[in-house]
């Protein structure tokens, strides 16, 4: 009897832990201008500079948007798109275009720790093949074929069509500054594995701005970098401000 007695308050204690524990935080900030609230609406919004690897590589501008609707206080389900705009050598100039829909679940570890995670879908509508086929035959006879491997366009390999899970976390540091951390893990059948670790710092401008505790369930300011590897020698740099609210 006192075995079954102990498995009922441990199965107990797991469903609180996982259904209504979560329920009780509120007003918590991740990474990518993400937010978790529990309920209604949230949105994001960023704008940086983002950066290929290698020495032809121009820095160029990103902008990136997204809006979650939680349909129950531990899930959500939302969409995004990010755009990269600039000239990304000497000769070409890039207007890329990324949407994703994606769905999260969420689960307080501690109280000062917020997890989520999901899987996400990715897809684009920009045709990079032609500049990646004039940059070739501009630079044949210059590189070797390893450092056509280098070439500006290749921070863009996702193909049109990808899959991946997104891990995001968040440690809150006091009532003003929360530390973020995620990790996102895209494949998109062409074989290419593409990896984004970001870190950031978060400030919740909504305890010091009165209008917005009565208007808003939450509002945060974001400072992110992100490193974005896509082979094993590759990589790229994001430096992102966002600005993130709850409806």
């Amino acid at each position: 009897m006192s075995f079954v007695f102990k498995s009922i308050v441990k199965t107990v204690f797991i469903i609180g832990f996982v259904f209504v524990w979560p329920i009780l935080a509120h007003d918590r900030v991740l990474s990518n201008q993400m937010l978790y609230t529990g309920e209604g609406l949230v949105a994001g919004l960023g704008a940086g500079i983002f950066h290929p690897e290698g020495e032809e590589c121009n820095y160029i501008g990103i902008w990136q948007a997204h809006v979650d609707y939680f349909y129950h206080p531990l899930f959500s389900v939302g969409m995004g798109f990010r755009f990269y705009g600039g000239n990304i050598d000497s000769k070409s100039m890039l207007l890329y275009q990324r949407y994703s829909i994606q769905s999260l679940y969420f689960a307080v570890l501690t109280p000062r720790f917020l997890l989520a995670l999901g899987p996400e879908v990715g897809f684009e509508n920009t045709n990079l093949k032609k500049i990646q086929k004039r940059i070739s035959n501009d630079l044949h006879d210059e590189v070797s074929k390893d450092s056509l491997d280098c070439m500006c366009t290749a921070a863009y390999t996702l193909g049109d069509f990808s899959i991946g899970l997104n891990m995001s976390s968040s440690f809150v540091l006091n009532q003003s500054f929360s530390f973020l951390y995620s990790f996102l893990y895209e494949y998109d059948f062409t074989r290419v594995h593409y990896r984004t670790y970001t870190v950031g710092l978060a400030f919740n401008i909504r305890n010091y701005w009165k209008k917005l505790e009565h208007s808003m369930l939450s509002s945060w300011i974001s400072l992110e970098l992100k490193v974005e590897r896509f082979s094993k020698n590759l990589a790229a740099e994001t430096l992102l401000l966002g600005w993130s609210f709850g409806l």
